[in-house]
């Protein structure tokens, strides 16, 4: 697995036996921002969380120059199943927030993460990184501060939201 700056960690996931086939894929809205070392590793690591319980993962649209972005967004995560937002990396960049309150007037199941701070092992604060609005912050989040800390979470916690939310 991967954290943002590139540096990697040793992540054990237990494999587990195959879903029948006629148990349909899921799909997850993931909104973040928009930079190469949170694309690169966010979703490297949540490919591999969420691969075993078959959800393929979906983004908003990268060009935001696009005609009718905030449609696609909508559209988006209106057909997903559940969703997954980040905040590293949004402060003065409240997109993820605005995805947030969609998916939440739209009743998704959600986990929204919300980077925290340094990590272990040296890591740094990673800049530009606001905290999730007082407006939001009754909603399942899970605080990190390193990659490492959110997959090792998400790989615990997965298992008892796909339950909570009848995606199972």
């Amino acid at each position: 697995m991967r954290e943002p700056d590139g540096s990697e960690f040793p992540f054990l996931q237990r494999l587990t036996k195959q879903p029948s086939s006629s148990k349909k894929k899921l799909v997850c809205f993931v909104g973040h921002r928009f930079l190469e070392n949170i694309e690169r590793s966010l979703r490297f690591n949540l490919a591999h969380l969420f691969e075993p319980y078959r959800v393929s993962l979906r983004w908003s649209d990268y060009n935001l120059a696009a005609r009718d972005v905030f449609q696609s967004i909508v559209s988006g995560i209106r057909n997903a199943d559940l969703c997954f937002f980040d905040n590293l990396g949004t402060l003065n960049k409240p997109n993820v927030y605005v995805e947030v309150g969609i998916a939440h007037v739209l009743g998704k199941p959600m986990l929204v993460s919300e980077y925290s701070g340094p990590g272990s092992k040296g890591r740094r604060k990673i800049p530009d990184t606001g905290s999730v609005p007082s407006d939001l912050q009754g909603l399942l989040r899970i605080q990190y501060q390193s990659y490492e800390y959110l997959c090792r979470n998400l790989y615990f916690r997965l298992p008892i939201f796909f339950k909570e939310n009848v995606l199972r």
